[in-house]
């Protein structure tokens, strides 16, 4: 077991690049365009997909313990966590440890978007955590599935997290900023789907799980959190009911353009409302100021004029939650904010 094969998919019998022997037993084997990374007994070995590079970088070094316990690839990143909790990640182009992060147990599975600039992870306890690296900041998944075997980020909507275990299919959306959650962002809970026994999801795309069947064949699943809007897409329209689901699955996904394209159609003033507080909340000014423009609120808009300058998102967050009245929110925001 400590032997692995490579295979070029340039041609179309796919031959033996090249073969090589590890020291020790694989555990996993992950690569992209230009580097492998191999586990092997609690370390995480790396070298180029060049055939005859005999050189390999080790992580942890000699000085750590020997305690990877999984690991994750993107194009510019290796990651890997441990069973003392840390999440590390590791430069490819220059081998070099950027960030590391601690967590309260062992780490036991990574799911990366396609950037590996968000994170899911699993610990020991089977909680779900999704983390940031930017700002080096991990918050609980809700209502994680705990016999979860995968996350998929959706490849065409880069909020949508798709959970799945033996029989459900979990959906979350993610907000980059939020006034609940200091401007950093958070999860949200906002459906399921129950998934046919013995097929194996593969990869999520615009609202629809691609899986597959234990006789091979492909099947495509479409999630209950988009039907309405997977609907009207595929017909070009629909009556007013169907639009109407479609606005709301929008809003709960904070596709909230799209939202505001169904709104124009239906010409509501309740749906402006609720567009206008669901952006408002996850700090999209603009779109807001428009939907209480269209809603014929002078008020609003003229006090969110006043608020498109600020970058902070803390402090924006502050300004957000006074409108909404909500005072002791406001002065927590304010003062973790540039400007307390």
């Amino acid at each position: 077991n400590n032997q692995v094969f490579f295979h070029s998919l340039e041609a179309d019998d796919c031959p033996l690049a090249f073969e090589r022997e590890y020291l020790g037993t694989v555990d996993q084997v992950i690569l992209n365009a230009d580097f492998v990374a191999v586990l092997s007994e609690g370390r995480v070995q790396v070298h180029t997909l060049r055939e005859g590079d005999d050189g390999a970088q080790i992580f942890p070094g000699k000085d750590e313990s020997a305690d990877v316990t999984c690991m994750c690839m993107s194009r510019d990143f290796l990651v890997y966590g441990t069973a003392r909790g840390t999440i590390s990640y590791i430069f490819l182009q220059e081998f070099a440890l950027i960030n590391e992060y601690r967590h309260e147990c062992g780490i036991a599975k990574l799911f990366p978007n396609d950037s590996a600039t968000r994170l899911v992870f699993v610990d020991d306890t089977a909680a779900g955590f999704l983390y940031n690296p930017v700002v080096d900041l991990a918050r609980p998944i809700p209502r994680f599935p705990p016999a979860a075997v995968r996350v998929m980020w959706d490849s065409a909507d880069w909020g949508v997290l798709v959970v799945h275990d033996a029989k459900v299919l979990s959906v979350y959306v993610y907000s980059q900023h939020h006034v609940s959650d200091e401007g950093s962002g958070g999860v949200k809970p906002i459906g399921q789907t129950k998934l046919q026994p013995g097929l194996t999801p593969i990869m999520a795309y615009d609202g629809t799980v691609i899986s597959q069947a234990d006789n091979g064949a492909i099947v495509h699943v479409p999630l209950s959190t988009h039907d309405a809007i997977l609907k009207v897409a595929a017909k070009g329209g629909a009556a007013g009911e169907t639009l109407r689901k479609c606005f709301h699955q929008n809003l709960e996904l904070l596709r909230f353009t799209r939202a505001w394209e169904v709104a124009k159609l239906l010409r509501d003033q309740e749906l402006y409302l609720k567009l206008a507080r669901a952006a408002l909340l996850n700090l999209d000014v603009a779109l807001a100021e428009r939907a209480y423009r269209e809603q014929g609120d002078a008020c609003m808009v003229l006090t969110l004029s006043k608020l498109r300058a600020i970058e902070d998102a803390n402090l924006l967050a502050g300004h957000i939650a006074l409108t909404f009245e909500d005072y002791s929110r406001a002065q927590e925001l304010f003062l973790v904010s540039t400007r307390p």
